[in-house]
């Protein structure tokens, strides 16, 4: 208990009680704050490598999927162009082998070709080469008055091959721009193959080339 003082006067007075101070050790929450700091840090890092990590997976998702349309693209032009040379290989077939020579010519991207009207009012090679060639530089799949190609700069190419005097050889041969280069050596080279489309994209003397081809034999008996 306080104790009263008494003073000369006759005035009790009581002693004022001090207000009891708090004070926190600052000292011992210290390194609690610097553990909270470093965990922040650390957690910030963590974040950076994730998105590092992530963008780089993103990337190589974008460079896959690339390939694989460009793949995909190969893929259907080299369709569409097995599809024009069965069609040019079939007219031949059905002109016969005593017309067959008529048949032998280029037509399609930069070829040279000019007689597109055949195709409506001509009749047997003219038309026919004529049809062929209005089809490799797209008039058949044309839009908007813009021909659309089926295949990238197609050239169509029918060219004869002797092989003895009992059979006559008419290759049927497409060739178009690839995305790509491909580089060819020895027996691989296309030029040994087939010249269809030879140089028509770039120069191939470096054993390199954008050029794809098919090609399809058509056989006839001589003088049959």
């Amino acid at each position: 208990m306080d104790r009263a003082i008494r003073t000369g006067s006759g005035n009790t007075v009581r002693p004022r009680r001090h207000a009891t101070v708090c004070r926190w050790d600052t000292d011992s929450l210290r390194p609690a704050a610097r553990r909270h700091s470093a965990m922040a840090g650390l957690g910030l890092i963590e974040v950076l490598i994730s998105l590092v990590v992530l963008a780089f997976g993103l990337l190589g998702l974008a460079a896959l999927q690339g390939k694989a349309q460009r793949a995909e693209l190969e893929s259907y032009q080299r369709g569409q162009a097995m599809v024009l040379v069965e069609d040019m290989a079939s007219r031949l077939r059905a002109a016969g082998s005593g017309a067959a020579e008529n048949y032998v010519d280029e037509v399609g991207y930069e070829s040279g070709f000019t007689d597109e009207a055949s195709c409506a009012g001509g009749a047997g090679a003219a038309r026919d080469l004529s049809c062929w060639h209005l089809a490799l530089i797209g008039e058949a799949t044309k839009h908007d008055g813009i021909r659309i190609e089926p295949i990238l700069h197609g050239r169509g190419c029918i060219t004869k091959e002797s092989a003895g005097t009992l059979v006559g050889v008419y290759w049927v041969s497409v060739a178009w721009e690839g995305l790509s280069e491909v580089a060819f050596t020895g027996d691989d080279d296309p030029r040994k193959v087939d010249a269809c489309g030879e140089n028509l994209f770039g120069d191939e003397s470096d054993g390199k080339t954008l050029r794809r081809t098919v090609r399809l034999p058509v056989l006839f008996a001589e003088g049959g």
